[in-house]
């Protein structure tokens, strides 16, 4: 899959915490930056995209994501869903969540 150019791997923590809003700085800190490391060293290709564990992210948790490196990172919100274009930034791009997969594989085909 690493070696598929239509695939793209994007890290998602080593741990899977359930919010990572409610973390200590330093797991905080060692979740997003351990999960790239272990990726990049396994796969030998570049992770540069994070996705944030059930759309959960406030300002302390973008800085962490933006200090080790990552170029963007996924979110998603199963209440308020919002396309991509209406992103605040390449760190908190938007997507469709679980819920709206038979919708959006609907309206596709």
């Amino acid at each position: 899959m690493a070696a598929d150019s239509l695939v793209t791997i994007a890290s998602h923590s080593v741990t899977h915490p359930a919010d990572l809003r409610q973390i200590p700085d330093s797991q905080l800190v060692a979740e997003v930056q351990a999960s790239k490391q272990i990726l990049e060293d396994r796969l030998g290709i570049a992770i540069d995209y994070f996705t944030y564990l059930t759309g959960y992210y406030d300002e302390r948790v973008v800085s962490a994501v933006a200090e080790a490196g990552y170029l963007a990172a996924l979110t998603m919100g199963n209440d308020d869903e919002k396309l991509a274009s209406e992103s605040k930034s390449l760190l908190t791009i938007e997507r469709m969540g679980q819920s709206s997969l038979d919708r959006v594989m609907e309206t596709a085909w």
